[in-house]
């Protein structure tokens, strides 16, 4: 059994203290004693979790290095090809566009065919690097997504369904626990108006969910677009 701190655990799991306490918060840590200092490794939750975060770790130092392997671009020009004023080069890429900037310079047109074909491979160079920046902003999405540091919005959405779920049960149980009592206060236990109050409850209950569910649902898509919209500005 081996007995260490908050912040050595922390450091064997390649975090922070502050993320430990909320792995902590979401029950992935177990302490040892009721003073919350010491964690036992050999815990089957404690030891789960360490395995985890060093294979993530793993994962992470595996993807770093890929990213640095990609070479430069062989195709790259010189740099004071790139140093020069841009001001000049087209925003879109529409293939035929590109393709009539590269025939102009191949075939050394009358009207500036040099300066097109530049301007062409300054928008590939461009493409080049706004590919492998997408390239590593993806892998960056995928390490937050296992480090659960983000949710899908698939999982957010049946967190919510599960959720309304559990209320919905909860409160079917009430209507019938409630309705017993009010049969046994009112009618002395006549079985008759329990069934019928258990059914105008439920009725209730079921239109007002499903109203309440259609207004979630366009809050909720609301919501997604902002945040959406948000992320694509920056």
């Amino acid at each position: 059994m081996s007995i260490v701190s908050r912040q050595e655990f922390a450091k064997l799991c390649g975090d922070t203290v502050n993320a430990l306490n909320a792995y902590i918060g979401r029950g992935k840590i177990i302490f040892m004693d009721e003073s919350k200092k010491k964690i036992d490794t050999d815990h089957p939750i404690n030891k789960a979790h360490l395995k985890n975060r060093i294979a993530f770790l793993e994962k992470k130092q595996e993807q770093q290095n890929l990213l640095s392997s990609i070479g430069p671009n062989p195709r790259k020009p010189p740099q004071e090809f790139l140093s020069q004023e841009e001001d000049d080069i087209p925003e879109s890429f529409d293939p035929g566009l590109m393709t009539a900037l590269l025939s102009a310079g191949k075939s050394g047109g009358k009207s500036g065919g040099d300066d097109d074909y530049q301007k062409w491979v300054k928008m590939k160079i461009r493409g080049d690097a706004e590919y492998i920046s997408l390239k590593v902003e993806t892998e960056k999405i995928k390490l937050s997504k296992a480090a659960g540091e983000s949710l899908p919005i698939e999982i957010a959405l049946n967190a919510h369904r599960i959720y309304l779920k559990t209320i919905v049960t909860a409160f079917e149980n009430s209507i019938m626990n409630m309705a017993n009592k009010f049969c046994h206060i009112m009618a002395a236990g006549d079985m008759a108006m329990y069934t019928k109050i258990v059914e105008e409850c439920r009725y209730e209950l079921n239109r007002c969910v499903a109203d309440a569910g259609g207004d979630t649902n366009i809050e909720l898509e609301k919501m997604i677009k902002e945040f959406s919209g948000k992320n694509k500005g920056r």
